[in-house]
């Protein structure tokens, strides 16, 4: 209960009944070196190589008073900018929309997406394909304009401050990955459990 105060806080009340929050954007922007192959082009869109990736957290708060349901994914559109200039232009999908952090959820499951009234929902920064390809972008800082539900939110990138993943840490990065898939599994099956009727 408590965790999900401090995010309510941090992410602030939205306009509008979806809303994406730029400040865990902010906060969660982390740089890696991957190098894809031919088997992973869903992600790489067909480039092999080393290269350079900017990831973050996506999370999606429904301000509506009633439960959001869609079948298909949610796009996040997004535009690198250097004063005028734009560098980089693309789109990300969030797979997996359903009740993350909630007061009262209502334990949807990805498909189809759903997400409770007053609720969030998180798309952590080590998913697959969550990231932005700044491979050959020189410049240190710059602007993200992220588009989402008609809202646009820009978000400034140093990259002299981003934390760096490197490969030696990525145990950490799987044991992180582990322990949310246990919360989000205790999250749906601890109260069925306790819960539970004849």
């Amino acid at each position: 209960m408590h965790r999900w105060f401090i995010l309510v806080f941090i992410i602030g009340v939205g306009a509008y009944s979806l809303f994406l929050s730029d400040t865990v954007i902010q906060s969660s922007l982390r740089l890696e070196e991957k190098s894809f192959f031919a088997e992973e082009f869903k992600c790489s869109h067909n480039v092999t190589g080393l290269r350079t990736l900017l990831r973050f957290d996506f999370v999606v708060g429904n301000n509506d008073t009633v439960t959001f349901h869609t079948n298909g994914s949610l796009a996040v559109e997004y535009a690198l900018h250097k004063d005028t200039h734009v560098l980089k232009t693309g789109a990300i999908e969030i797979d997996c929309v359903r009740d993350t952090i909630c007061a009262h959820p209502m334990y949807y499951t990805c498909a189809p997406h759903s997400l409770s009234s007053q609720c969030y929902a998180r798309q952590p920064w080590f998913a697959e394909c969550q990231w932005i390809d700044i491979t050959g972008i020189r410049e240190r800082q710059f602007d993200i304009a992220f588009t989402f539900e008609n809202q646009t939110h820009i978000v400034h990138v140093d990259l002299d401050t981003v934390e760096y993943i490197s490969h030696t840490n990525i145990v950490k990065v799987i044991l992180i990955a582990a322990v949310m898939l246990w919360i989000g599994l205790a999250t749906v099956l601890i109260p069925r459990i306790y819960y539970k009727t004849d």
